[in-house]
């Protein structure tokens, strides 16, 4: 009787060893596997969020395009004006993109969403420019 409660008794201790060890080799796996997706997932995002700043500068100057055609938007009668007009534009916006930079440096609690507005801010400066 004593030899069958302690076989008993070593089944459980092999197997409650056994569980432990899956748990803890799973465990381990399981959060290797979480930090890369995470990883993927940002770089996906980041991917995205680059195409978008770009999209949003094309709609904008479609905006422009379309307001020209409707008759809306009056172009500048000379070509001098309308070059120093974008060249003032884009070093006003180049002003704003190294203001945001600084403050995405002195409050790192909102860096996400300045570091949004300042890429943004550089395509279309980089859209404006071609």
């Amino acid at each position: 009787m004593r030899e069958s409660e302690a076989a008993v008794a070593r089944r459980e201790n092999l197997v409650l060893r056994k569980e432990t060890m899956v748990r803890g080799s799973h465990k381990e796996v399981t959060q290797e596997e979480l930090r890369r997706s995470s990883e993927t997932l940002q770089r996906k995002i980041h991917k995205t969020l680059k195409n978008q700043c770009y999209l949003i500068a094309l709609q904008n100057r479609n905006k422009k395009l379309r307001e020209v055609c409707a008759g809306s938007y009056k172009l500048s009668s000379s070509s001098e004006t309308v070059v120093a007009s974008l060249q003032s534009q884009r070093e006003r916006l180049a002003d704003y993109s190294n203001i945001l930079k600084h403050r995405c440096e002195d409050l790192p609690q909102h860096q996400g969403v300045l570091h949004h507005v300042t890429q943004a801010i550089e395509a279309y400066i980089k859209m404006s420019q071609q």
